[in-house]
């Protein structure tokens, strides 16, 4: 599922969006993976990789960031492009869920 915040309702609609994609994720016991576009970065970073995210405990991260998902993947994908990029430099997300092994 695909994403794109920017500011305003449309990015709310989108953090909505997500944090529901975790909670079905946690119901179905499945794993998530993000690829997190940035603006001005060709290529999108991915943040949970391996073996993905457990998406209870992501979903106690992104509370613990006043509930901004945005804010929590930006921290997710720190040190890993030249400058760290804002929260609202996140341009796109994708999902990915697949069952836990």
């Amino acid at each position: 599922m695909r994403f794109t915040p920017r500011t305003g309702p449309g990015r709310e609609k989108a953090r909505g969006a997500l944090l529901e994609i975790l909670d079905r994720a946690a119901e179905h016991q499945h794993r998530v993976t993000f690829r997190i576009w940035i603006r001005d970065q060709p290529n999108p970073l991915t943040a949970g990789g391996k073996g993905g995210y457990d998406p209870t405990r992501a979903r106690t991260s992104i509370n613990a960031t006043l509930g901004d998902p945005f804010a929590w993947l930006a921290e997710q994908i720190a040190g890993r492009t030249d400058t760290d990029p804002p929260a609202g430099a996140i341009d796109r997300v994708d999902i990915l869920t697949r069952t836990a092994r």
